[in-house]
C-alpha cells in the first residue's frame, strides 16, 4: 500500500543523504565514528528483520499467518526508523577499526571467531539480533551522555 511505497521512499532517500554526508565529511570527521547510522548497517538490520520473520514462520508452523500479518504490518515503519537513523547525527563506533584492525590478544581473536560460529549455527537469529545490538548502541550511548552522565551529548541528535 501507500505506507510501503512511503517507507521504501524515505528508507532510499535517507541512504542517499547518509551517503552524501559520508563523502562530504570525509576529512572532517573522527575516523573512530560514524556520524549517523550506517548504510550496511541500516541494509543488515532491515534484512536480518527480515530474516527473522522467515525463520519464526518456518520454525512456529501454526503461527504462520500471524508472522505474516506482523510482518507486513511492522516492516514499513522499522525502515523509516532505520532511515531517520541513516540521516541522525549520532555517533556508531566504527567496526573495523575497533574490531579487526591492530594488535590483539588472543582472547579477542577467539571472542570474533566466537561470534562468526554463533552466526553461521544460528543465523536465522545471530544476524537479526547483531544488527539490533549495534542499531540501538547509537541511541542508548547517546540517551546515556545526555541523561545519566548530565553532560551534554558531543552532537545534536538530528
Amino acid at each position: 500500500g501507500k505506507l510501503g511505497w512511503i517507507s521504501a521512499f524515505v528508507y532510499c532517500a535517507g541512504a542517499a543523504l547518509r551517503l552524501a554526508r559520508f563523502n562530504t565529511n570525509i576529512g572532517v570527521v573522527d575516523k573512530r565514528f560514524f556520524q549517523g547510522l550506517p548504510s550496511p548497517a541500516a541494509a543488515a538490520m532491515v534484512a536480518g528483520f527480515a530474516i527473522m520473520f522467515y525463520t519464526l514462520r518456518q520454525n512456529v508452523t501454526p503461527l504462520k499467518e500471524n508472522v505474516d500479518i506482523a510482518l507486513q504490518a511492522v516492516l514499513p515503519y522499522f525502515a523509516l526508523l532505520t532511515a531517520l537513523l541513516m540521516v541522525s547525527r549520532i555517533r556508531y563506533p566504527h567496526i573495523t577499526n575497533r574490531v579487526l584492525r591492530g594488535h590483539r590478544s588472543f582472547g579477542h581473536v577467539v571472542a570474533v571467531l566466537f561470534c562468526f560460529v554463533a552466526i553461521m549455527v544460528v543465523r536465522g537469529y545471530a544476524v537479526p539480533m547483531a544488527a539490533c545490538t549495534f542499531v540501538l548502541y547509537g541511541p542508548v550511548y547517546w540517551a546515556w551522555k545526555k541523561w545519566v552522565d548530565r553532560r551534554p551529548p558531543e552532537e545534536p541528535f538530528f
